[in-house]
């Protein structure tokens, strides 16, 4: 695998600060953005209208797809290019077809957008909604179960995270979608902080829709996803391939930078080593905060590149304040009273040991009257 050193020196952006929220949207490498104003360019000069451009293109989404079919261990046929995590989901709930009546099940952990647009879908289309309830503290066999005790007579699909945006969770995916087929029930993955951030094989998982970005872990531009479409679903819709799913048009810049991110990613080393830097990471920064008195980390031992984590007696907007004061850019998740940081493949140890400093300084400093009320 390259050296972290040379990792960065592709990220410009790490110049300025601490760039440890790769779970929201991942610094652009320099050859991305190359290959963006490389493609905007050759349009500024050439034009639009071109029938070798348009062939371009063609190829340009074929490369897309393949690139994308090799990191998810699947076949091109079964990517259907989206704009990202929500277009993706939206296409999986369309493709359901379900009739009104029919009931989708889902968990209290799904990132709020998954939400609106399943909301959206169900409420268009005279179906239902149930919500499996997640706790802190239920284990693996635990979500299993409460998933497999609420589906009912009604119930149809399931949409649920392959890891929790807002505690780092990684859930036990092989085993529900396992359960869901058992029970006859089609599965839709939110793959959003999962695709990149570990080795994924959707065969394995066993999903019949995963949606991912591109923006955040796998560090391409914004605007652009998947959709990994299962081979039983082309089969169910008697499609040939996931394409015939992709809908909207498409700009060549930003294509051209998903490829030329997908391409930088494998020339940084296998999947496998990729995932393990990254677990390295934040087996580093949980080491650091466990044990700080005050300090309740959120994301369990099971986890890819996030880490969750409250202090007492400090608000999440006074926490971001201090962070933010030593150029660390990390986010908050509302609600909840949470820091969320993101181990990424480039963050450096430095870093982390930053982030460890400013929170043992405030887990350490007094609690003023006001704060503490």
């Amino acid at each position: 695998m390259r050296d972290l050193d040379t990792i960065r020196a592709d990220l410009p952006a790490l110049a300025s600060f601490a760039y440890l929220n790769t779970g929201t949207a991942g610094p652009l490498p320099a050859p991305v953005a190359e290959a963006m104003q490389k493609a905007v360019g050759e349009d500024l000069q050439r034009g639009r209208i071109s029938g070798k451009r348009f062939v371009k293109i063609d190829q340009l989404y074929t490369d897309t797809r393949a690139a994308f079919a090799e990191l998810l261990s699947i076949d091109a046929e079964q990517v259907a290019l989206t704009s990202g995590t929500v277009d993706g989901l939206e296409i999986a709930l369309a493709a359901l077809d379900l009739e009104p009546g029919a009931r989708i099940l889902t968990t209290s952990i799904e990132h709020p957008a998954a939400i609106t647009a399943l909301e959206s879908h169900c409420a268009a289309n005279g179906i239902g909604i149930d919500t499996v309830e997640i706790g802190q503290t239920d284990t693996d066999g635990d979500i299993v179960a409460c998933i497999a005790d609420s589906i009912g007579d009604a119930t149809a699909a399931l949409l649920v995270s392959d890891v929790a945006y807002g505690t780092g969770r990684r859930l036990p995916i092989e085993q529900i979608c396992a359960l869901t087929r058992t029970r006859g029930l089609r599965t839709i993955v939110d793959g959003a902080q999962a695709v990149g951030a570990r080795e994924i094989d959707c065969v394995r998982i066993g999903a019949d829709y995963y949606a991912l970005p591109g923006q955040k872990w796998l560090m391409g531009p914004e605007g652009a996803g998947a959709l990994a479409v299962s081979k039983s679903s082309l089969l169910q819709r008697n499609i040939e391939t996931a394409q015939s799913l992709e809908r909207g048009s498409r700009s060549k810049p930003v294509w051209a930078g998903m490829l030329a991110a997908l391409s930088w990613r494998k020339a940084l080393g296998t999947e496998a080593e990729i995932e393990q830097a990254i677990a390295a990471r934040r087996r580093r920064l949980v080491a650091g905060l466990d044990g700080l008195s005050g300090v309740t980390i959120v994301t369990p031992d099971a986890a890819d590149g996030l880490v969750v984590f409250s202090i007492m007696g400090r608000a999440a907007p006074e926490i971001l304040e201090s962070f933010g004061a030593e150029r660390l850019a990390v986010r908050d998740i509302p609600g909840t009273n949470t820091v969320r940081v993101s181990c990424a493949v480039f963050t450096s140890d430095a870093e982390l040991d930053a982030v460890i400093r400013v929170v043992s300084s405030l887990a350490a400093a007094p609690i003023s009257a006001e704060a503490g009320s």
